[in-house]
């Protein structure tokens, strides 16, 4: 295609560890501490070359701050043809659906329409992952994320799609919107200098005026009600690996055999609701079992009614792990997110409910996104722990800006979507075990959106259950890590990493820990070559016991039990021959949630 008309939406983030809040739950934004979102970079990188490449143009829109138009002139500075900056005072505080509305009707006011328009995976700070696939609803195209491979043919696009649970090859028609992977190419970066050499009269500047909204501009369908700072209250010890090696030793056997070590469980969730239904995720059996059973735990205790909606393999037998959900819809015909959103959204106009919740794969999140775009109802994602007290409000919480916080968040609509994280949720005994009743529906193909290959998944309960975790961090190099692979299977550890590991490509997507992977609860969680960030914290807050082996000594609190000072290679090898030594005597069980 020639004269390829791409825009690529950017984002101002903080990039500071922790984050502070206001009292009505607003993210505060140092202005020293801004930049542009590292998923951005390569977004735009991505967005420069196919323009180049096609003789087309490349343009960037933010919506933020008069400070964002910082980051737009880096997107010039490193290629892109020109730059707006969506900036009123009426769109702060927007949430990722009153955001994809403000993008989508500047696309829409637009003389020429967009060929492709472009995403970041996630934005760091908030870590929602809906603006782009609900700026795809809004504007009737289809969505694919995150691209870690794209090639352009005629009026469609071939990609490699890095799912949160696996790999998939699809075609997308165009227009399109598409969220691309932090591997796909080099992030965009600009001097000083070649930003500096970049006018600031470059920038258009647009209000909420300029784009139509002469009545008030949209409002959120979600809002942060609190955010509340948590003592993790580890052991905060630092060792000196080649000193006092043993000490380390006889902690890690003391807390290990500890009869009552492990996290104290979350209570179970009351849903004070009348109709919650479920959207089970096809390639996560295990997953969906567990997520079915936390909810089936809420709607005992009043009563509620659960419904679920899953793809059938024999479709005159209930699933096991369905067992004691009032209603079964067995789907059938096409998988896909872009062809399974209508049906479901029609079948939720046809049978109203209080509660949609699924997932937060990605399977989850593009569904929920688009569900919430069609609605007008409040996605919350990336969920621990649902509250619902107040109906027909939905209550939860979420992981934000630091390992020691967390937020409150609600929505504001009569229906509401929960995304939640996966993570072991202990698997209790279902207070009701009738057959539920049974309904079909069919799920056409609209064509947009098509399978080039079998998707492959993997199982993201196994990994979240897992009772021993080793994750390694950006002091392991690629070809270290089949020597850790392998002390890691002798005391049968699942491997995890940091975002700067799956960003390199040697460990896939599923296994990263941290606000933007995989929340995890091992009995024993062991960093390796981890600079102990926050941000990759938050996913092990809820482990057993936590060890970092890093080079240098923490600055101030590590937010771990125990941190090891000195080479990796002399002090894991010990560590996993104790560990050997220990499960000859003991044989660890995940820990109570």
């Amino acid at each position: 295609m020639n004269g390829l008309r791409i825009l690529v939406a950017i984002k101002q983030v903080t990039q500071a560890d922790f984050a502070d809040f206001d009292a009505s739950g607003r993210m505060l934004r140092p202005p020293e501490d801004q930049g542009l979102n590292p998923f951005c970079r390569r977004a735009i990188a991505t967005g420069v070359t196919l323009a180049n490449q096609h003789g087309g143009t490349c343009s960037v829109v933010s919506m933020g701050p008069p400070s964002a138009t910082q980051i737009l002139r880096e997107a010039l500075a490193v290629g892109a043809h020109d730059a707006y900056l969506l900036s009123d005072p009426r769109f702060a505080g927007s949430d990722a659906l009153a955001t994809a509305e403000v993008l989508a009707r500047f696309i829409q006011t637009r003389s020429h329409p967009y060929d492709l328009i472009l995403t970041g995976r996630f934005a760091i700070d908030a870590n929602t992952g809906l603006v782009g696939v609900q700026l795809a609803e809004l504007l009737g195209v289809p969505y694919a994320g995150a691209a870690k491979q794209l090639d352009l043919h005629d009026d469609s696009l071939l990609l490699s799609t890095e799912l949160d649970d696996g790999v998939r090859s699809i075609r997308v028609t165009l227009p399109a919107v598409v969220a691309v992977a932090e591997r796909i190419c080099a992030p965009a970066k600009a001097s000083p200098e070649a930003i500096e050499a970049v006018s600031v009269t470059a920038i258009q500047r647009l209000d909420a005026d300029n784009l139509g909204f002469a009545h008030g501009s949209p409002s959120s369908r979600t809002r942060v009600n609190r955010i509340q700072h948590v003592s993790l209250q580890r052991l905060n010890i630092v060792i000196d690996g080649a000193t006092e090696l043993d000490k380390a030793l006889a902690l890690l056997g003391d807390r290990l055999l500890a009869t009552d070590q492990s996290p104290t469980p979350k209570p179970t969730t009351t849903l004070s609701l009348a109709r919650v239904a479920y959207l089970c995720d096809p390639d996560q059996p295990a997953l969906n079992e567990q997520l079915v059973t936390y909810l089936l735990n809420g709607c005992a205790s009043n009563d509620a009614q659960l419904t679920v909606l899953s793809f059938a393999t024999t479709p005159q037998t209930t699933p096991h792990a369905l067992l004691g959900a009032h209603h079964l819809i067995d789907l059938s015909g096409s998988r896909l997110e872009d062809d399974l959103a209508p049906v479901i959204a029609a079948w939720l106009q046809n049978h109203p409910q209080q509660l949609v919740v699924a997932p937060a794969t990605s399977y989850g999140r593009e569904l929920g996104g688009r569900l919430g775009a069609t609605l007008n109802a409040g996605v919350l994602t990336d969920l621990d722990q649902l509250t619902i007290t107040e109906p027909p409000t939905i209550t939860g919480w979420k992981s934000v800006g630091s390992v020691a916080s967390v937020a409150e968040v609600s929505t504001t609509t009569t229906i509401g979507i929960a995304l939640l994280r996966p993570r072991g949720v202990s698997p209790v005994d279902r207070l009701v075990h009738t057959e539920p009743t049974r309904s079909a529906l069919t799920v056409p193909e609209r064509g947009r959106v098509s399978l080039t290959g079998s998707p492959e998944t993997q199982d993201v309960a196994q990994f979240a259950n897992a009772p021993l975790v080793l994750a390694v961090g950006a002091g392991v190099a690629n070809d270290e890590l089949a020597d850790i692979y392998q002390l890691a299977a002798t005391v049968n550890a699942e491997l995890g990493c940091t975002r700067k590991i799956a960003d390199r490509g040697v460990l896939p997507r599923s296994r990263q820990i941290g606000i933007t992977g995989r929340s995890i609860s091992p009995r024993l969680y062991i960093g390796v070559g981890t600079r102990g960030s926050h941000n990759h914290l938050t996913g092990v807050s809820e482990a057993g016991t936590t060890v970092n082996l890093t080079q240098s000594p923490p600055l101030g609190d590590p937010g771990v039990d125990l941190t090891i000072i000195g080479d990796w290679h002399q002090t894991l090898p010990p560590i996993i021959a104790h560990l050997r030594s220990l499960l000859e005597r003991y044989t660890p069980t995940p820990p109570r949630r």
